[in-house]
């Protein structure tokens, strides 16, 4: 059978990892190349080459108050998602599961999602000043709509054909949100929190750039008024590796969460 696939003309699962790898690697000399010709271009003073950068990020590593800024960066985001999470959800939910409500609510809740969020900040400012919990106000309000709105989609777009087995059957309204409702709906919820989670990181950063919050973006905004061009770039690239470290957390989340859902264990296994 398995020469049968290969004569077929069938790749090896390990072949494309290979050659996925493969790819990637190419795609990541060739960003070297481009930033190593713009920073010779530009200049080294406005645009440090990957040397100095890593030389800078290097440094940073062994900065004790660099820790401490990334800490804060990183409690804000799971913090500020979490909020969001415990207020949009559930809400969500209530609103999804009503035809009436989520057809009524939908044009007040599309214009409170089109707000942008930074708009805000003045006002958590004036109430908070640079802290915490000014920065999980921009937060929570920002991630809060498009989970909100994730949520309610979800739950929506759940197959009439489960509606109508569970009023044949009878169920309880406890059994039917437990056993059928709820599980039909988290992967459309899960892609809410993914979405939510990246939003609740840019967030953070930009309320410690602006709004003077100690994190990264404060670090940022110092490196930047230092005229240190080479250490703004290294810790723009400790954002993006967060970025990245969130969305494998998240991916960890959905892997525990649906592990039957075919984005999980792949289709057609």
């Amino acid at each position: 059978m398995t020469e049968a696939l290969h004569g077929a003309g069938v790749s090896h699962p390990r072949s494309l990892a290979w050659r996925r790898a493969g790819w990637r690697l190419a795609a990541l000399l060739v960003v070297l190349a481009g930033w190593l010709l713009a920073s010779a271009t530009i200049g080294a003073q406005s645009l440090p080459g990957p040397w100095a950068v890593l030389q800078a990020l290097l440094a940073q590593l062994v900065a004790p108050q660099f820790w401490v800024a990334t800490g804060q960066t990183v409690l804000s985001t799971i913090l500020g998602l979490a909020v969001a999470s415990i207020i949009a959800i559930p809400t969500g939910l209530a609103i999804g599961a009503s035809r009436f409500a989520s057809a009524s609510t939908r044009i007040m809740l599309d214009f409170l999602a089109s707000i942008p969020p930074v708009s805000f900040l003045p006002l958590a400012l004036l109430l908070f000043g640079p802290s915490l919990p000014m920065k999980l106000v921009l937060i929570g309000y920002g991630c809060c709509w498009p989970l909100l709105i994730r949520t309610i989609d979800a739950l929506r777009d759940i197959d009439g054909v489960q509606h109508d087995v569970c009023t044949a059957f009878g169920l309880r309204a406890s059994t039917r949100w437990r056993r059928v409702y709820i599980p039909a709906a988290m992967p459309g919820i899960l892609v809410g929190l993914r979405t939510a989670s990246t939003i609740s990181l840019l967030l953070s950063i930009v309320a410690e750039y602006i709004g003077g919050a100690d994190g990264l973006g404060a670090t940022l905004t110092k490196a930047q008024q230092d005229g240190n061009a080479d250490i703004v770039l290294a810790i723009a690239v400790v954002t993006a590796v967060l970025g990245v470290l969130l969305n494998l957390g998240m991916q960890a989340v959905e892997r525990a969460a649906i592990p039957w859902h075919p984005s999980v264990r792949g289709t057609g296994r």
